[in-house]
């Protein structure tokens, strides 16, 4: 039998909404469409994850701060020294003599160099006492290794920068005050910039 066009649209209507959709699909829909809640959970989840390995770098490198200190510390030292007209470190000890007994180097002048003689004292201070007198003196450095001293006497500093900058102002052990010599030419202009950069750097608390 033959059914009218009616029927057929009201029939094939009918059946389409008795169709049910699956659980899946339908949560599968709704992940697609929630874009912005997407987005948001794995922005999440990746600050998450920066902040985790922030963490284990933070504590692999927990104690470089203050190594990275003391190696540029003990670098700006050994600069510092290579500049210094008055340290020469290898130079001999008639060679020194011979300089410092020069009749254009005024009283106080002195050399620091390496001590190849005494194996406990790494440095020695040569001093022209008079017109013509030089005089050595020993530098030791602190049982841990923390500073320098002359030889008998008690006061300490954290290098030999500031061993001499405070010998030229007071002789302690010494028998007179150092003369700093004038900077080599090469080096460059002591300037203001130069001289608070200096500062900052060399001169440091005296320990008793």
């Amino acid at each position: 039998k033959h059914k009218s066009l009616a029927s057929l649209i009201s029939s094939s209507s009918s059946s389409k909404t008795d169709i049910n959709i699956p659980q899946h699909e339908t949560e599968i829909y709704e992940s697609v469409w929630n874009l912005d809640e997407q987005i948001d959970k794995l922005r999440s989840k990746i600050n998450k994850q920066i902040y985790s390995d922030s963490q284990s770098i933070v504590s692999l490198s927990v104690d470089e701060p203050e190594q990275i200190h003391n190696e540029i510390y003990i670098t700006y030292e050994q600069e510092l020294l290579t500049a210094a007209a008055w340290y020469q470190e290898g130079l001999p000890r008639h060679i020194c003599e011979e300089y410092l007994n020069d009749n254009t180097k005024p009283i106080g002048s002195f050399i620091i160099r390496h001590s190849y003689t005494y194996a406990e004292y790494p440095f020695v201070i040569s001093i022209k006492t008079n017109i013509s007198s030089i005089e050595h003196y020993l530098i030791e450095q602190t049982i841990d290794n923390n500073g320098y001293r002359l030889k008998g006497s008690s006061k300490t500093f954290d290098n030999l920068s500031t061993l001499v900058l405070h010998h030229t102002i007071m002789p302690d052990i010494l028998p007179i005050t150092l003369v700093l010599p004038q900077i080599h030419s090469t080096l460059t202009p002591f300037n203001d910039t130069n001289r608070q950069r200096l500062s900052s750097h060399i001169i440091r608390p005296v320990r008793f």
